[in-house]
């Protein structure tokens, strides 16, 4: 298995973990047993609303609050609060969006000291809501969350119970029309009966009342100077018709979502197969081919996507030009090791990549020496970073288009690979479409699992899906043949270099291929150490600039990047409420 796949694997359980330590450690909960809502309408346009809700507390609590949005011309008046199981104060508070809260707290004892905790208490709320109902010029309307979205938690029943002045000539609907729940009149209230609603979920009424039941001047009610009659019958059409063809793609959803799994299954059997080429050697005991250090990092390498330039390739380039003697070394004692620049002129006889190189590194040194630790602590500055980072792109893009574009085609393959990151890419958009507009359950979570694995393939790199020309896996399963030689200390060993500078040559290309530890290995094993102390190759590992690169590098890429609503739904009422 690939070892991004396996890290993105460890990193989702331990995300998982946390979450599940993360609940393991809250020693505190809730649940609303019952929420019971009365609403009487009144003839002069007040409405009059009690509400009751039984909690079961599990720990320590201080209270519970209840917020209710209110628009234009809406306000509470006479409120009442009332518990029980527990003494109670409240206060109420409104913000700057029109928010009416109200804050409850509870306790334990008649002095009103302590906190509740492992108890059950049924909190009342008592008041008139002015301006809820809508008078139009030919109907009146009330239109009324019974429970809103933004409750914290579920309740596990809700009753309603809507009293009229009759219950002649009313017309009303349930929203989310596909919500299940019983109603029943009784004279002339209107008793409707829902199982558990989510937190997140909404239960919104809205009838049409004749104007026969309002006094001429309803006085609380807010007055509409318009016909309201046939725009709401538009609006609950429309509403219900979207919700109807949303249902149709709900069902389709789950069936189309699995069957695009086979999309990344043909496109692999499709481009994404191997050709088959006559090498099959275990091992390779010297470069197969004489191609820049880069360049078998970009094409040969196996840490990034095929064609990718790494920092393994920027470092390997780097020896090659100590190998050469366009750099020295020195040592600096406490400060670590410098890379010195032999002499200005001679970046003219260099390859211009090399000289771009060279030319970025001793923009963070001093008087032709890059101290590797001073570069770490140049590149911990954003803008110094952003500057680095932003020419090192520019290097390896322009390496790119001189040597890799002309051959890439003839080397790679990669169409099968952007199949399936646009595939994923698509699963991801469509899925957070629907988890955003679909609140059906299942829905919900087969579009979580297709968020997470849309993700894990658009971060797949193109050799999942991309294909190796034969000359090109020729190529490729050869490095690959000579880098499992070099990982290989008993096959070095049995079969070592013939001189220092062939030593040498291989530690250039093991940087490349990302495993140059492998080889400085079997060279203090096998080199005597007399031979070893002059070589600048090996005193850049031993002296630890490897490491002191690979961490300027990684200082560069992190400071570079860090960071310097009438329609159905739309009723009055609802809001939310949880607990403290």
């Amino acid at each position: 298995m690939n070892k991004r796949l396996i890290g993105l694997v460890i990193i989702s359980i331990i995300l998982l973990s946390s979450i599940s330590a993360v609940t393991a450690d809250e020693d505190k909960s809730y649940t609303i047993n019952l929420s019971d809502i009365i609403l009487t309408i009144n003839a002069d346009g007040n409405v009059n609303i009690e509400e009751c809700y039984q909690y079961t507390f599990n720990g320590e609590f201080n209270g519970v609050y209840r917020t209710i949005p209110l628009k234009d011309g809406e306000s509470i008046e006479n409120l009442k609060v009332f518990s029980s199981g527990a003494y109670s104060e409240y206060e109420v508070t409104t913000d700057e969006d029109g928010n009416y809260k109200i804050t409850t707290y509870l306790y334990s004892d008649e002095d009103y000291t302590q906190p509740i905790k492992d108890t059950t208490v049924t909190v009342w709320y008592e008041y008139d809501f002015v301006g809820l109902i809508n008078i139009y010029n030919d109907i009146a309307e009330l239109h009324y969350k019974l429970w809103g979205e933004e409750w914290d938690e579920g309740t596990e029943k809700l009753n309603a119970h809507i009293q009229f002045n009759s219950s002649e000539g009313i017309e009303y609907w349930i929203n989310p029309y596909y919500l299940s729940s019983n109603e029943s009149w009784n004279g002339s209230e209107l008793n409707i009966y829902t199982g558990e609603l989510s937190a997140g979920e909404f239960l919104e009424f809205r009838a049409l009342i004749p104007l026969s039941q309002f006094n001429e001047n309803p006085t609380y009610a807010y007055i509409i100077d318009s016909n309201g009659r046939e725009e709401i019958y538009k609006i609950q059409q429309d509403y219900e018709n979207s919700m109807r063809y949303l249902e149709s793609f709900s069902y389709l959803y789950p069936i189309v979502m699995f069957l695009s799994l086979f999309i990344p299954v043909v496109t692999y059997l499709r481009y994404g197969k191997e050709p088959k080429i006559d090498y099959d050697a275990p091992y390779e005991h010297e470069p197969p081919t004489n191609d820049h250090p880069l360049f078998v990092d970009a094409m040969f390498g196996t840490r990034e996507s095929v064609g990718v330039i790494s920092d393994n390739g920027i470092q390997a380039t780097i020896l090659k030009l100590i190998d050469e003697g366009i750099l020295s070394l020195d040592d600096d004692g406490e400060e670590g090791i410098s890379l010195v620049l032999n002499n200005d002129n001679i970046l003219s006889t260099i390859e211009d990549y090399e000289a771009n190189i060279l030319n970025l590194f001793l923009k963070y040194g001093e008087d032709g020496r890059i101290n590797l630790k001073n570069l770490k602590r140049n590149l911990s500055n954003q803008f110094r970073a952003r500057e680095f980072e932003s020419e090192y792109n520019k290097i390896k893009n322009d390496y790119h288009e001189k040597y890799i574009n002309p051959i890439y085609d003839s080397f790679f393959r990669d169409k099968g690979a952007k199949i399936i990151k646009y595939y994923g890419t698509s699963i991801v958009i469509v899925s957070a479409i629907v988890l955003g507009c679909i609140s059906m359950d299942y829905c919900i979570a087969i579009s979580i699992v297709f968020i997470f694995i849309g993700a894990i393939f658009i971060l797949l790199n193109n050799r999942y899906g991309g294909q190796w020309t034969v000359e090109g896996r020729m190529k490729f399963e050869k490095w690959q043949s000579f880098r499992r030689y070099l990982n290989d200390f008993s096959l070095i060993k049995e079969h070592p270099p013939e001189s220092i500078v062939i030593w040498n040559h291989y530690l250039i290309y093991a940087s490349a291929l990302g495993n140059a530890d492998k080889v400085k290995q079997a060279m203090d094993d096998i080199i005597p150490s007399n031979d070893l102390q002059n070589n600048n190759i090996y005193r850049y590992h031993h002296h630890g600039g490897s490491l002191l690169f690979t961490s300027s590098m990684n200082t560069a890429h992190s400071e570079s990047s860090s960071k310097g609503g009438g329609s159905v739904g739309g009723g009055s009422g609802g809001g939310g409420g949880g607990a403290f």
